[in-house]
């Protein structure tokens, strides 16, 4: 907790961010335990981040469209593209597995056989 009073006094704006962190520690910090490799994974903001940029980069391109299902095709056409970078595998996979096996070792075992 010392960490993050320090973090509010160097940077008093993100005070607001702070607060949840404060009255959600006890939740938040079980996150921090885990491996950064895990962290990216678990971390879905992320995804959600890179689906707004790709749309917006999509609908950007155009200023005008004839009508609102024009867009809508265009934005359906580009999460199709979107959702074939979802199916790669995840960096790294082999390593993070192994963490997850050594800390999870009895819940892992019965869903990769």
């Amino acid at each position: 907790m010392k960490v993050l009073e320090t973090l509010k006094n160097v940077f008093p704006e993100f005070a607001p961010a702070l607060r949840s962190w404060y009255t959600s520690w006890s939740e938040l910090s079980h996150f921090f335990n885990f491996h950064m490799e895990i962290r990216k994974i678990i971390y879905t903001t992320n995804i959600i981040e890179s689906l707004n940029s790709q749309f917006r980069k999509v609908s950007n391109s155009r200023s005008v469209y004839p009508s609102e299902d024009t867009l809508l095709k265009v934005l359906f056409l580009s999460s199709k593209n979107i959702m074939k970078k979802w199916n790669q595998k995840v960096r790294g996979w082999k390593g993070i597995l192994r963490m997850l096996s050594i800390e999870y070792e009895d819940c892992l075992e019965k869903h990769l056989k």
